[in-house]
């Protein structure tokens, strides 16, 4: 299990409760491959956890269509995993496949296996506001919060998350694996009321455009309201934000 909130936990480092012993005794993928596998990425590697930011990154390249996924065996049957979009000097992967924790570090692993040394890793993900424990919190307040690697770029783009809160995920693995091997890793995490996608919810995504290797890279910073709408990712009837 990969666990994060400032340090890197080791798997047993907590007691397993009656759900973990249930998820443990499920089965699960050892080992993924990647189909069709691109030229490794030497600039910047984006891993988009659930929904929100895959649908986000995809509003900021045009018309780029997979060039691979991300596969593994699941009851003796290849799942896709994940989808690898590629532009002229990044590479975004989506993974909206439902993990188990024995699954992030493999998965993980897979993953950074697309990016060749130098490259800079921006892992993207979302969880529900409730989770988010701090002392005193502004009203409508967007939060967003990071966690990176000593090897990243210093920056005050986005607020550190802060302690007691903690991370479990893809995103959290990946991290954690960058900082065991030295790897620039930046987090970006958003807290959300829904996990539709809407001008809402995806408005704490942009604040990786301040970052660096994102405004050096050919990625588009979007108008999310405007771009939502013209790419019919969004129906209006389900939400009131447009």
């Amino acid at each position: 299990m990969a666990s994060f909130f400032g340090e890197v936990l080791p798997p047993r480092s907590r007691i397993l409760d009656d759900e973990d012993l249930d998820a443990m005794e499920e089965g699960f993928c050892e080992e993924f491959k990647v189909t069709s596998p691109p030229e490794l990425e030497k600039n910047l590697l984006i891993v988009c956890e659930g929904s929100l930011p895959g649908v986000y990154t995809q509003l900021c390249f045009n018309n780029i269509q997979a060039c691979g996924e991300i596969l593994g065996k699941s009851s003796d049957k290849e799942v896709s995993y994940g989808k690898i979009f590629r532009g002229s000097n990044w590479t975004v992967v989506t993974c909206e496949h439902d993990l188990k924790q024995q699954e992030f570090l493999n998965l993980g692993n897979t993953i950074l296996g697309l990016m060749d040394k130098g490259c800079q890793i921006i892992c993207l993900t979302a969880r529900h506001i409730s989770e988010f424990r701090v002392e005193e919190m502004i009203e409508d307040e967007s939060v967003v919060r990071c966690l990176s690697s000593k090897s990243f770029p210093a920056t005050d783009a986005v607020k550190r998350l802060e302690i007691p809160n903690l991370l479990t995920g893809l995103s959290a693995a990946i991290l954690s694996i960058a900082i065991v091997k030295g790897l620039p890793c930046f987090l970006l995490v958003n807290y959300v009321d829904l996990f539709t996608p809407d001008s809402m919810t995806l408005q704490g995504y942009q604040s990786i455009f301040k970052l660096k290797c994102l405004q050096e890279s050919s990625l588009e910073k979007p108008n999310v309201s405007e771009a939502l709408k013209s790419r019919q990712l969004f129906r209006p009837s389900n939400n009131l934000y447009i």
